[in-house]
């Protein structure tokens, strides 16, 4: 692949030479309700009480888009007041978004497992992308661009944005 729409430098993301860590769960893009990241991480409590060596980073921009009790709050303290077990808690790694796209591919190409972007809404996933050209296997949404994307079953997986698919898938 020598280039992609909307000026995305596949060079920047040089060919991965190991296969993707299976324990690693991996969000990319804004921490928001229209991003799905919610359901990754209710996916991910389930999932941990099977595997336990499964673990979740979670990348992006933890924006006040979140309410508890009707008050506004960050992602993180979203996650926090769902009241999952500290076990749980300590397997997910909240890591700041990455703007510069050097040092994205470089955390991408260091971290790789499961990239799970189960976006209710998107209009252009450069996530999907982004997460592909790092090798990572990536479980995109039904909704969007997702499917437009990826082929189901190639080369990666289309879901409908909710935990039950997620965790089947």
């Amino acid at each position: 692949l020598l280039h992609i729409p909307n000026f995305i430098d596949t060079k920047s993301f040089p060919a991965p030479l190991t296969k993707p860590d299976m324990n690693t769960l991996l969000f990319i893009g804004r921490l928001e309700y229209r991003k799905g990241v919610d359901l990754v991480v209710q996916a991910f409590a389930e999932l941990s009480q099977k595997y336990s060596k499964l673990k979740l980073i979670v990348l992006g921009e933890d924006t006040d888009a979140w309410s508890i009790d009707g008050e506004r709050t960050i992602f993180s303290k979203y996650v926090t007041s769902l009241g999952l077990p500290k076990s749980i808690l300590r397997k997910i790694t909240f890591v700041p978004q990455i703007n510069q796209r050097s040092r994205l591919a470089a955390y991408l190409l260091k971290h790789r497992g499961i990239a799970v972007l189960p976006s209710r809404y998107e209009p252009f996933g450069f996530v999907y992308i982004e997460a592909m050209m790092a090798g990572n296997i990536t479980i995109a949404s039904t909704r969007g661009s997702g499917s437009e994307i990826i082929k189901n079953g190639q080369d990666g997986f289309i879901v409908e944005p909710n935990v039950e698919e997620i965790i089947k898938t």
